[in-house]
């Protein structure tokens, strides 16, 4: 399989060299098949930029600036491209990608995990894939992040050139900055004023033990009805619906990000979402009540920023004091300050 995957990658290599001698596109692509998460602020930031020829790969296609994953149209297309932007691997686009197209990695959050080859369970994929002891992140051409907080941590975990790693700041604060009026429109639609909203979106766990970590925090927000708790899973989640609560809702159909805007606090586990939300909102919990168990299987936790103010809970009592003292705190809590998003300097590296 390999074999092939490399004979047809040099093959399109070559016919990418031979035609479309001016290469302008920029495609964008993630692994859910939707547009949504940072690849939807990325498509968005671009777009409102006059980057005309900027695509986006997803499963459904629904308008002439999207292309089918693995279809006839993005094989095409994606010889005139010059550059590539994604938040996980160059496959989120196509199967091969050719050589000479910029390869970004704009990731999906700055983690809280361990990541690269300080994960416990990427290590196997590492094992699998390494070749000639050089490290598999490499396909990368660059990598965006957040701040310089993070050059050293991508260095390390992924053994990557730090002259490859750039911070610009919080893609989703610029999106979220950019597009607030219209997003907080919308949302009014589906969401009333007069209640608080708090999100809660915990990330997957590997062993599948999702379930009794959901259900037991779905049940004690079903007592706080003064609230109405905004639940988004992570895709991978293992975990289905089986009760109607009154005060809690599931919007499949509305990006994370986009709720940031009408919620007033956030509770997450391990999910990097956190940084994010930090950025446009100054109130977070980390509710991990299992948190021995999630590093025995993936390795331990990264300390978080000493700079952010986060809060901790490692029981049902620990998050209610937590949610009651930040709820009733709204008004007095400051935004953290972080460095915005360098749209400018983005759109240089990309549009060489």
């Amino acid at each position: 399989m390999e074999v092939i995957k490399y004979i047809l990658t040099n093959l399109y290599s070559l016919l990418y060299k031979l035609v479309f001698k001016n290469k302008t596109l920029i495609i964008l692509g993630n692994p859910y098949g939707n547009v949504t998460g940072h690849i939807k602020c990325c498509y968005y930031l671009l777009k409102s930029e006059n980057l005309k020829e900027v695509f986006i790969v997803k499963e459904r296609v629904t308008n002439k600036n999207e292309l089918r994953k693995v279809s006839f149209r993005t094989f095409i297309l994606l010889l005139k491209a010059k550059s590539i932007i994604y938040t996980h691997n160059p496959t989120d686009i196509f199967p091969f990608i050719p050589k000479g197209v910029k390869k970004i990695n704009i990731w999906h959050g700055m983690p809280i995990k361990p990541i690269g080859y300080n994960s416990k369970i990427e290590q196997i994929w590492i094992k699998n894939k390494i070749k000639n002891k050089l490290s598999p992140y490499l396909k990368n051409d660059l990598l965006i992040v957040n701040s310089f907080y993070w050059v050293n941590f991508f260095s390390d975990s992924w053994r990557f050139p730090k002259n490859r790693i750039l911070p610009l700041g919080s893609l989703v604060s610029a999106y979220l900055n950019k597009y607030h009026d219209e997003i907080i429109s919308e949302l009014s639609k589906r969401f009333s004023n007069k209640r608080n909203h708090i999100i809660f979106a915990p990330t997957f766990r590997n062993d599948g033990s999702d379930y009794e970590y959901i259900n037991k925090t779905l049940q004690f927000f079903s007592k706080l009805t003064q609230y109405d708790f905004i639940v988004k899973l992570h895709p991978n989640t293992n975990f289905t619906f089986n009760e109607n609560y009154v005060n809690i809702i599931f919007p499949n159909n509305i990006d994370l990000f986009d709720l940031f805007l009408i919620s007033d606090l956030l509770i997450t586990d391990y999910s990097s979402i956190f940084y994010e939300y930090l950025n446009v909102k100054p109130n977070c919990i980390l509710f991990q009540t299992d948190k021995k168990e999630y590093e025995k299987i993936n390795g331990k936790l990264n300390p978080v920023n000493e700079s952010l103010k986060i809060y901790y809970a490692q029981n049902i009592i620990e998050l209610n004091d937590n949610i009651l003292l930040l709820m009733a705190e709204l008004d007095k809590k400051k935004q953290q300050d972080f460095v915005k998003f360098d749209v400018d300097k983005f759109i240089k590296n990309i549009d060489l």
